[in-house]
């Protein structure tokens, strides 16, 4: 055996052991099992809105309009998305569709009581949710919109220390062409 391949297997054998008391270093006492560091939270916003062949609504804008189909249909968009079709800590899936902790399906609910009621609910699996307006008791007017996300498996809205993980906005919903003309993003740009 040469000087250099008792080198390369004296190094790896150093990496095992490194690597076995690394290991050993974080794992729980008890069970000697490796811990693993918590996952923060999962993050939900709602980023925007897009009625039907209406203009988008964004945060901060002082009203939306319901679509132009029959339905009145928006599609609300969520996030934040670190990867196409994702939320931040949460896998997308539909009911009963996973059975981890972190996954499972989003609920937007339109003006949501204390009670648990609500004039309008839809469930998705997906960051872009299709909301019918139209089909609320009275569309137009101020409302509350709240997405949650729920557990694919129990069905329930998951929760942290401080309750319910929401998302919620209050928004005046109007007929299409109600709101008239929205400030652009580059208004008043002299370019």
């Amino acid at each position: 055996m040469t000087a250099a391949s008792c080198w390369v297997r004296r190094s790896r054998l150093g990496l095992v052991v490194v690597g076995l008391a690394g290991a050993t270093a974080c794992s729980d006492e008890d069970s000697g099992a490796a811990v693993a560091a918590p996952l923060p939270p999962p993050e939900l916003e709602i980023l925007g809105m897009q009625p039907a062949g209406g203009p988008a609504w964004s945060p901060g804008d002082p009203c939306l309009e319901r679509g132009r189909d029959a339905s009145g249909t928006v599609a609300v968009s969520l996030g934040p998305n670190p990867q196409p079709g994702t939320l931040s800590n949460w896998t997308l899936r539909p009911r009963y569709g996973c059975d981890d902790s972190r996954c499972g399906y989003v609920v937007l609910r339109v003006d949501p009581g204390a009670d648990g009621g609500e004039a309008l609910s839809v469930s998705a699996s997906a960051t872009s949710v299709a909301l019918p307006l139209g089909s609320l008791p009275a569309p137009d007017g101020p409302h509350t919109l709240r997405a949650e996300l729920h557990h694919a498996v129990s069905l329930t809205a998951f929760t942290t220390v401080d309750g319910v993980l929401a998302a919620t906005v209050e928004v005046e919903i109007r007929a299409p062409g109600g709101c008239g003309v929205l400030p652009s993003a580059d208004a008043g740009s002299t370019d």
